[in-house]
């Protein structure tokens, strides 16, 4: 008799608890459902570019390595307006990582290489 309380007891306490755990949330009455949220879809650019330092000496290298880079930050700026009209969404630049070098070849001179990589983030429209 005790064992079939006991047993009584714990399945009652089982059954209870597990009504008790039931969570139903609904929305207001006539209040539409909060919109999905999309997670951005991440989009990375790889950009180059080469030009060549036509005079010698430091100040003609740092110039040109500054316009490079310059070119560099407004090609990156520029595109979102691409990844806009190709994809109808809004776009960010999320992050941007720039490097220039100095390079001598040859009887050619001295030619700054820059690159950039960009990754941009995606939200569509729903």
């Amino acid at each position: 008799m005790h064992r079939l309380l006991l047993l009584s007891a714990a399945l009652l306490f089982v059954v209870a608890s597990a009504d008790a755990q039931i969570v139903t949330i609904s929305p207001r009455d006539g209040m539409p459902p909060p919109p999905r949220q999309i997670a951005p879809t991440r989009i990375q650019v790889q950009m180059n570019i080469s030009q060549r330092v036509m005079s010698d000496g430091a100040e003609a290298q740092r110039r040109v390595e500054e316009a490079v880079r310059r070119s560099l930050y407004e090609a990156a700026m520029n595109e979102c307006t691409v990844i806009t009209s190709v994809f109808k969404g809004g776009c960010r630049l999320a992050s941007l990582n720039v490097n220039s070098n100095t390079q001598e070849r040859n009887e050619n001179g001295y030619f700054v290489n820059g690159n950039a990589n960009g990754t941009y983030e995606l939200a569509l429209q729903p």
